[in-house]
């Protein structure tokens, strides 16, 4: 079961990690706890007590107000399990409550596919110079919640690898999808001995980011909790 890239997302103010919270929100309240079971979501954490008290506050905010609109906007329902039903119907302090949860579990579970692309650089006159920079940037995301299993290190010896994606209307937009068209693979990066667990990194490596201090700060930002890599 994966839930990742499609399509781009309706409407446009909405992102890509809230419009997959918010079909998995309307899956939940639809559905109740098989819902979460059919959606794999059982084994996921969302960490929501380990979150700094001022972004559950936006977080909560969030998820009302993506609530409130999926009361309004069809276009939000469009690809949703209660999509044969009509948007008044949904009772919406519950679906807040659902998406509440879910966006904690996307942000702490959800997989991004990247891509390395030139940024120009801007000179001190504001004119962009001949040179470019290496950046990476996010196109495709994704709950996998078998792959969300798999254990950070600093020092991974595997990687996530996406496949089989298809043809994406927009590639400059971050998008999402819940059909399976999207394959996640786990690559071993180094000889891996039996018994030994398999690891990939969350965020920079012990050799991008040598610092672990300043990794831990980012992990702990992004995805709410404490890493003990050395």
């Amino acid at each position: 079961k994966s839930w990742g890239p499609r399509g781009l997302v309706n409407p446009g103010f909405v992102s890509a990690d809230e419009k997959l919270a918010l079909d998995l929100g309307l899956k939940l309240v639809a559905e109740g706890s098989a819902g979460v079971v059919a959606a794999g979501l059982e084994g996921l954490a969302s960490h929501l007590a380990r979150i700094p008290a001022a972004e559950v506050a936006e977080l909560c905010m969030r998820a009302a107000l993506l609530a409130i609109l999926a009361r309004s906007h069809c276009q939000l329902l469009a690809d949703s399990h209660l999509k044969e039903g009509p948007a008044k119907d949904v009772d919406c302090a519950r679906l807040g409550l659902a998406v509440l949860e879910c966006l904690a579990i996307v942000k702490c579970n959800a997989i991004a596919a990247t891509r390395t692309v030139d940024s120009p650089e801007s000179s001190s006159s504001g004119q962009t110079k001949c040179t470019a920079s290496i950046v990476c940037e996010r196109f495709l995301l994704g709950l996998f919640p078998a792959a969300a299993m798999t254990n950070h290190s600093c020092r991974p010896n595997a990687v996530f690898k996406f496949s089989s994606v298809s043809p994406i209307p927009n590639p400059g937009v971050l998008s999402w999808a819940n059909d399976g068209s999207v394959r996640l693979e786990l690559v071993t990066t180094q000889s891996i001995a039996e018994g030994e667990e398999i690891t990939v990194a969350y965020g920079p490596t012990a050799v991008s980011m040598p610092d672990p201090a300043a990794r831990r700060q980012g992990l702990f930002r992004r995805f709410n909790f404490e890493c003990s890599c050395g």
